[in-house]
């Protein structure tokens, strides 16, 4: 079984802001009391609080199944306050994509990812047309101590070094174009 996450994003309808405050507490308060496989649940408000933003992550189908369930009529009501849509991302089960076909909620497999191989190298291969804004390994990986540190940790430094060899092999790259 795969994550699954979702996206809601609703538009409020007139005088219904404060029923969706009140409801998304409500929901919230459920997820963290009742919910075994809901890992991310956290709800955003624009800045002129007309829209909303539902973010959800869960550990498989069944989690959202689980999560769903739980809050019964309370998830309805919240979709009552507005009107949106709703995005499904990741590999649902069986069960789970019988109960969203033909309903509003879009689904989108995985593509490729930072934490998959590609398959083969015609598939997205990077364009080196475009700029490219690097999150390190190290970055990513590094922790906070209280020690002083003699040098670098112990995971960053293999990161670091790939890292510096992919920057410095870049930057020949991109200045060997600039020269042609």
């Amino acid at each position: 079984m795969s994550e699954i996450q979702g996206v809601g994003r609703l538009k409020f309808h007139d005088g219904k802001l404060e029923e969706f405050k009140r409801l998304s507490v409500q929901a919230m308060e459920i997820a963290r009391a009742k919910d075994t496989g809901t890992l991310q649940y956290e709800v955003y408000l624009s800045d002129d609080q007309s829209e909303g933003i539902v973010l959800e992550w869960y550990r498989d189908s069944e989690a959202l199944l689980e999560h769903a369930a739980n809050l019964g009529e309370i998830g309805e009501a919240i979709l009552a306050t507005g009107s949106g849509s709703s995005v499904l991302l990741g590999e649902p089960s069986a069960d789970l994509r019988a109960i969203l076909a033909g309903g509003p909620v879009r689904t989108f497999t995985p593509f490729v990812s930072m934490l998959t191989p590609l398959a083969s190298p015609d598939q997205a291969a990077p364009r080196s047309d475009l700029p490219t804004t690097l999150i390190d390994a190290d970055e990513r990986t590094r922790t906070s101590t209280d020690l002083h540190p003699h040098g670098p940790e112990p995971c960053a430094s293999t990161n670091s070094a790939t890292s510096a060899c992919l920057q410095e092999r870049r930057y020949r790259t991109q200045i060997g174009d600039l020269l042609r």
